[in-house]
């Protein structure tokens, strides 16, 4: 069961695309662009009241779409690696007494979260829980 407590959900926004890239469908621009329209969609359905949502991508700024989208913001991570900011964001929650999951699917960042006492979720549960609320209409 997955807690509908509200948190930081700080998402590894490479990661995720990459899991879900299909031989021969979108490319990986195309691919963050359309998983960030889901995911605003997904949000849009009223199901994570308090909730926040943060997705960090590698690399320098390049057109994804709207960077800012009612609880859904998107960073690009410039010089620093996207798993650094990740891991500096939830330990600066944690001290803040805020509850923040890292979502990624990277094992080694993974292990790295946990080694900081990190709540970390896997893409393919954040999806799970993201498909849950969205109401049906």
């Amino acid at each position: 069961m997955i807690s509908a407590k509200p948190a930081e959900y700080l998402i590894d926004g490479l990661n995720y695309v990459r899991s879900h890239l299909d031989a021969g469908g979108p490319g990986e621009d195309d691919a963050v662009r359309d998983f960030l329209d889901w995911l605003d969609c997904a949000l849009s359905g009223g199901g994570f009241a308090g909730s926040r949502f943060r997705v960090v991508l590698d690399g320098g700024w390049r057109d994804a779409g709207p960077v800012a989208r009612g609880s859904l913001k998107v960073d690009f991570s410039g010089h620093e690696s996207a798993d650094d900011i990740l891991v500096e964001c939830a330990l600066y929650l944690k001290h803040e007494g805020q509850r923040a999951f890292i979502v990624t699917s990277d094992r080694a960042l993974q292990e790295r979260a946990r080694r900081e006492n990190l709540l970390v979720m896997n893409c393919a549960k954040f999806e799970a829980m993201c498909r849950s609320r969205i109401p049906e209409k």
